[in-house]
């Protein structure tokens, strides 16, 4: 009807930051008011979409049948990576990760009380909970940094939030009575955790919509879909700003739980997202569970707790390159009281051993987040978690510190790479290893020690490395070491035998080759290449032609029928001095949604024969559109393989379900070589 304001029908574009791309010249309209879907014709005001900045951008229709608005979705073309080496959280390796909170009348509440009952609303959640014991338990448990929910389903928020209360009355502690009423139980956590040297990661939930009533989904535009969701994209990151501004530098870290859901692609502007969150505090470190993607510095791995399929043995779990989350109780939260069963699956000895892998393999910061939450009432309560919880990490930590030096405050070595996907029954010479920050030191940890004698062999160090002397930690005593082009000999000193959890030498630099500065350039000869195997049609050569709609794919589950890894492999037809790979992804969409089906974690292996492969490079591709160049020292090569390791997936964080419905793919591969 003439004079009546039409509410605009939106349409979602995706573009990528700097190509000019022409908007579609028809429009699919929805049933409306008993009329069919139909499509028409649009003509749009005009737009330089070369030149929009990445974030959202709205365009209106000329004319139209009805009004229509496009809400262009311009993507980074870029990476977000952080530049920190000498970042706390690239050297964590060992944290808590805490899901306490209340969850309101349709979840499960999340941290019962010692006696197994139920606290029914936030306020009896928070009433009995001291932040200082549980502060206290952490630093008893060694651990280095705590993850820690600032709210789970229904976003009861465990702060006094003056935006969430307006929009959900009775879901902040300003609603609060008491002693509780405007309890800032974040603040207290900053406070005690920093006293005793701990930091703090604040979990957090940009999609937590999928858990409210319609009610609350109405009062905060979850289900309004104008403008790109601006209505829910407003509501949280008001909220964003307020907790950023009010912790600014004290907060350490942000952690925003399912990153690779089909809602958080959906609905939210991550380019706005990640602004909000570096606003009051540019260095603030963000993790999302989930693959790297544009609004992230790092991605996460966690890894669902309540099936049998988890119970594994450890020396069975591979070993992902960023944080790792492992729940060791039957649930993230703690759900049995104190008279019940023990539910923790792993004992300390398993724990400790894949916390050395995950420490040998996580270039990417977080190492191995431990799930365990405390009890509601932990200020009653004689341990403070459920039965075993407690004693089973106080006992984690007394494994640790004899040999804390060679984990704690480490990187991965890059002397000896641990591959993506690496499990511990797995390892081809029985051992991983880290490094000092400065180099100085490549702590050997040999996880399976040689069948017989006193001596393990290691291959050549990939970066050149000679070592000067050997001691066995933690004693100290000196073991025999000897170097050559075949590799490097260590003997256990006298009187010594293999410890069975983790043998650890401690190697010390005598020198590290000059790095020359090489002249790079792409390789023109021919390539032929093979994979593993391929998806449909998708085959090994289209991964060489420059026409990124075509890809090579491979579907899951990522390993062959003897049990290695699926892989491109690239036949230079002859040895190059070959530098890195420009990983280009496939853009057949450019939907977001899609994202998560390009190559993720890969393992790089290169060698002059097929039987002389090797690794030389591991890493993480983030979720974005753009090419990703990869560089490694310089190796003589003929044959480049890049494999796919085990994947994940965010919903069940289980990498052998994953493995039902995974897929990979490249769009483009090419090398780089030294110039002649």
């Amino acid at each position: 009807m003439k004079g009546i304001e039409q509410t605009p029908v939106s349409v979602l574009i995706e573009l990528i930051q700097g190509q000019a791309a022409a908007l579609p010249p028809q429009v699919q309209l929805p049933a409306q008011d008993g009329a069919p879907a139909k499509t028409v014709a649009v003509q749009w005001d005009a737009v330089d979409t070369a030149s929009l900045t990445p974030g959202v951008h709205t365009v209106r229709a000329v004319a139209p049948e009805l009004p229509i608005q496009a809400d262009l979705l311009v993507y980074a073309n870029r990476d977000h990576q952080a530049d920190n080496q000498d970042s706390w959280y690239r050297r964590a390796k060992y944290a808590l990760y805490v899901t306490f909170s209340h969850n309101g009348p349709l979840w499960d509440g999340y941290a019962v009380r010692s006696d197994g009952t139920l606290p029914a609303t936030l306020q009896e959640t928070l009433e009995q909970f001291d932040v200082e014991r549980f502060a206290e338990d952490c630093r008893e448990m060694g651990v280095e940094y705590v993850n820690f929910t600032s709210y789970h389903g229904h976003m009861y928020v465990i702060w006094p939030s003056q935006v969430v209360n307006a929009h959900l009355p009775g879901h902040s502690t300003v609603a609060l009575t008491g002693q509780q009423k405007n309890r800032d139980v974040v603040r207290e956590l900053i406070d005690a955790l920093h006293r005793r040297g701990i930091k703090l990661q604040l979990y957090i939930h940009s999609t937590v919509g999928d858990t409210f009533t319609e009610e609350m989904r109405q009062a905060t535009g979850w289900h309004d879909p104008t403008g790109y969701y601006k209505r829910w994209n407003d509501f949280i990151n008001d909220f964003f700003d307020e907790m950023a501004k009010r912790y600014g530098t004290d907060i350490d870290s942000y952690y925003i739980d399912m990153i690779t859901s089909p809602d958080y692609a959906r609905r939210m502007d991550v380019e706005r997202l990640r602004k909000t969150l570096k606003k009051y505090n540019p260095q603030v470190v963000l993790t999302g569970n989930g693959a790297t993607d544009i609004a992230v510095d790092y991605g996460s791995r966690e890894d669902g707790c309540m099936t049998e399929r988890f119970s594994q043995h450890l020396d069975d779990k591979p070993a992902f390159l960023d944080q790792t989350v492992t729940g060791i109780s039957r649930a993230w939260f703690s759900s049995v009281g104190a008279g019940a069963e023990s539910p923790v699956k792993f004992p300390p000895e398993q724990l400790f051993r894949y916390l050395v892998l995950t420490a040998s393999a996580n270039r990417y910061g977080g190492g191995l987040a431990l799930g365990a939450t405390p009890y509601a009432d932990n200020a009653v309560s004689e341990q403070g978690f459920e039965p075993g919880v407690k004693a089973c990490l106080v006992a984690l930590g007394g494994l640790i510190a004899p040999v804390a030096e060679s984990i704690k405050g480490t990187y991965p070595s890059d002397s000896y790479l641990t591959p993506a996907g690496m499990t511990i029954r797995q390892l081809p010479h029985g051992f991983v290893a880290t490094q000092s920050p400065d180099g100085r030191f490549t702590y050997i940890h040999v996880l399976r020690a040689p069948a017989s004698g006193d001596t393990i062999t290691l291959p050549s160090p990939l970066d050149g490395k000679t070592f000067g002397e050997a001691v066995l930690l933690p004693s100290g005593k000196a073991a025999r070491l000897t170097q050559d082009d075949n590799g490097v000999t260590l003997t256990l000193p006298s009187g010594e035998g293999w410890d069975s959890l983790d043998t650890v030498f401690r190697l010390t630099t005598a020198s590290v080759p000059e790095q020359t500065p090489v002249e790079e350039t792409l390789y023109t000869g021919p390539i032929l290449a093979t994979a593993s195997d391929a998806d449909g049609s998708h085959g090994a050569e289209q991964a060489l032609d420059p026409d990124l709609t075509t890809f090579w794919g491979v579907a899951a589950p990522f390993k062959t029928p003897d049990g290695a890894d699926k892989y491109l492999q690239l036949d230079l037809g002859s040895v190059q001095r070959v530098t890195g790979l420009i990983l280009t992804p496939r853009r057949d969409s450019i939907r977001r949604a899609t994202l998560q089906f390009h190559l993720s974690s890969y393992n790089v292996l290169a060698g002059e024969t097929e039987e002389s492969l090797r690794p030389v490079h591991t890493g993480e591709l983030p979720q974005t559109v753009n090419a990703k160049e990869i560089s490694f020292p310089t190796v003589s090569a003929r044959y480049i393989r890049v494999t796919v390791p085990p994947g994940w997936d965010f919903q069940y964080g289980d990498y052998a379900v994953y493995e039902d419905h995974a897929y990979a793919s490249i769009g483009r591969v090419q090398v780089k070589v030294a110039k002649p």
